[in-house]
């Protein structure tokens, strides 16, 4: 169909290890879109030098974009605004261990990382005079990660946004004049867990930072 398009492709390797990917695009008058959605399946337990430790991490992953376009030379003005999700799992470590029951343990030795993250940006251009424009910038993102890294625990949770507002002219043909003010803001919690810590490490406990940014420019 014109305007439109599906794309779809599978790969799998010879650790059992296998990838689905699917994209969609369409376009709608000023408006046009595109979808993607992808997963990664875990494969089998390789060890094939001997070491009883696997030689790559089980990984599960499951993702998916949008994005939105907006261009109108009636109006003048482009746009667009788009969101990301990843989801994803890695197990790792000696080929017994089971996350369920020996996370965090010394049952066998493992690395779990689970980790989530949401993501959306957008941007407004507006024509408001001959090469004149006013543009406004956004973006926003927040990460979850919860570890396990033998008996030692850790889980981090951040979040981010960024937007700004700018001017544009170009008064003369080989010059543009650019003024705007911004802000960013950043917050992240952090936790570590050293559970049986014979070597008697220090670093355990919650760490909290926050940033507030403004900005002219």
């Amino acid at each position: 169909v014109e305007g439109k398009g599906t794309l779809f492709n599978a790969f799998a390797n010879s650790f059992l290890e296998s990838q689905y990917n699917l994209n969609y695009s369409e376009k709608m008058g000023d408006w046009s879109t595109i979808l993607i959605g992808h997963t990664s399946q875990r494969g089998g337990d390789i060890d094939n030098n001997g070491d009883s430790f696997l030689d790559l991490p089980h990984t599960t992953r499951y993702m998916a974009y949008n994005k939105w376009t907006y261009t109108s030379d009636e109006n003048q003005m482009k746009s667009y605004i788009a969101a990301k999700f990843v989801d994803e799992e890695r197990i790792g470590g000696q080929k017994g261990f089971k996350a369920a029951t020996d996370k965090g343990t010394m049952n066998s030795y493992g690395q779990v990382l689970d980790m989530s993250r949401l993501e959306a940006y957008g941007k407004l251009e507006k024509e408001v005079g001959d090469e004149q424009f006013i543009d406004i910038l956004t973006s926003f993102s927040t990460h979850r990660l919860d570890g396990a890294y033998g008996t030692t625990r850790y889980s981090g949770n951040q979040v981010t946004f960024y937007g700004d507002v700018r001017f544009e002219s170009s008064p003369f043909e080989e010059n543009t004049l650019t003024i705007g003010a911004g802000f960013r803001y950043l917050d992240l919690d952090e936790s570590i867990d050293l559970g049986i810590n014979p070597q008697n490490k220090t670093y355990a406990g919650d760490y909290n930072s926050s940033e507030t940014v403004p900005g002219a420019f």
